[in-house]
């Protein structure tokens, strides 16, 4: 098996993307790294500067969320890493 359970990386998300405060595209972007987890097992920070993620902004990934909210996504994603190589 080479992705990771749906549920779990839903969970790891859970609080960031349920808080309310997102946008349908910011949403969008969030369920994308989710299925990137999903189908090929890892996802690293700086995959949010490829094409396939900056498709939904001219601006890519800083045209989308505050500074802050990036930082957040980093750290989401770099605990699922860290939780996966365990």
């Amino acid at each position: 098996m080479i992705g990771m359970d749906k549920k779990d990386v839903e969970t790891a998300f859970g609080d960031f993307l349920y808080s309310g405060k997102f946008t349908g595209t910011q949403i969008e972007l969030i369920q994308m790294i989710i299925e990137h987890y999903v189908h090929n097992g890892n996802f690293e920070p700086k995959q949010l500067m490829n094409t396939e993620f900056n498709s939904l902004h001219r601006d890519g990934i800083t045209g989308l969320f505050q500074r802050d909210d990036i930082l957040k996504l980093r750290e989401i994603i770099n605990g699922i890493n860290g939780k996966a190589k365990i």
